[in-house]
């Protein structure tokens, strides 16, 4: 599909879009703030007349149309390969029933609308369940994890113009999506390796500039999960991700002490868990075990 016409002229600038992204990330001078859009909903590109008229259905063509600074990422495969077959069970008046690609009994809008499914049963429930997904769907020997670093090499070359990503997955927030809220307490499980895998593939072959991840674990009435799961499941797997993109200085920029254990998983917990738009301090950033060139995806 032919990206449409810019309806602006981009924003005036003395730096790349690299330069400005790395030295905003790491609280330098700039010449102007890094212009980004974080997404839209599907019905947004049937419904604006500026995006039916200028032929935008996705949210890479509103970057083009809107003449946004370019930022990209890499896609590793870190979540189950394969996925679950989504077909549709049943239906009622208003509803589709249907099994999800992860493996969830969830209820989607007939007309289509873009919502959060209700989620009414997960496929994995007790410990044997998630054994058995993990052996099919996690294996770190699936051949559709092995990562053709030669090829993002020329894709992305050092010279590049705009700053680049590599994901870290999710810790919890994934979990969540396939074991429903009520089956979160099955989440002390070991899926960091996976992210580790990808990573060991391409940290110190290609130069990233930020690291991104995800994490959905509030609900209406505050975190889902208590501090102290926070603290002894999710926070260790953060250290082991976060040490691991820190002996990268390009991403994490110079690696800085981090608190004592109990402040650093309240901080932790409480940006994790509570919507978040940015950090609020370089000095609240430094306490966090994890990247902090993360501006685009620190939302839950």
């Amino acid at each position: 599909m032919t990206p449409p016409t810019p309806i602006r002229e981009r924003w005036r600038g003395t730096m790349t879009d690299r330069e400005r992204f790395n030295n905003q990330m790491h609280y330098r001078p700039v010449d102007r703030c890094f212009n980004m859009e974080f997404g839209y909903w599907n019905e947004n590109f049937t419904r604006w007349k500026l995006f039916v008229d200028n032929d935008v259905h996705d949210n890479a063509a509103a970057d083009v149309l809107f003449n946004f600074d370019t930022i990209d990422k890499i896609d590793i495969c870190i979540w189950m390969n394969p996925v679950f077959e989504e077909r549709v069970v049943d239906e009622t008046e208003t509803g589709r029933i249907l099994v999800n690609v992860d493996g969830l009994l969830a209820e989607v809008p007939k007309d289509d609308h873009d919502t959060i499914p209700h989620y009414i049963k997960a496929t994995v429930e007790k410990p044997d369940d998630w054994k058995r997904c993990k052996e099919e769907r996690f294996r770190l020997d699936d051949p559709a994890r092995v990562i053709d670093v030669e090829a993002l090499k020329r894709q992305h070359p050092p010279d590049r113009a705009y700053p680049l990503g590599v994901p870290c997955g999710s810790m919890i927030g994934r979990i969540r999506n396939m074991l429903i809220f009520e089956g979160l307490a099955y989440a002390q499980y070991d899926y960091p390796d996976m992210v580790e895998h990808g990573l060991d593939q391409v940290l110190g072959e290609i130069d990233f500039d930020y690291a991104f991840g995800w994490e959905g674990i509030s609900f209406k009435s505050g975190p889902i999960v208590s501090l102290d799961f926070f603290e002894r499941v999710v926070v260790p797997r953060y250290r082991r991700i976060g040490d691991k993109l820190n002996a990268h200085g390009s991403i994490c920029g110079t690696p800085t002490a981090t608190a004592p254990s109990g402040r650093c998983c309240r901080d932790s917990w409480r940006r994790a868990s509570i919507v978040c738009s940015r950090m609020r301090s370089p000095a609240a950033r430094t306490r966090l075990p994890c990247c902090r060139s993360t501006e685009r995806t620190c939302a839950s």
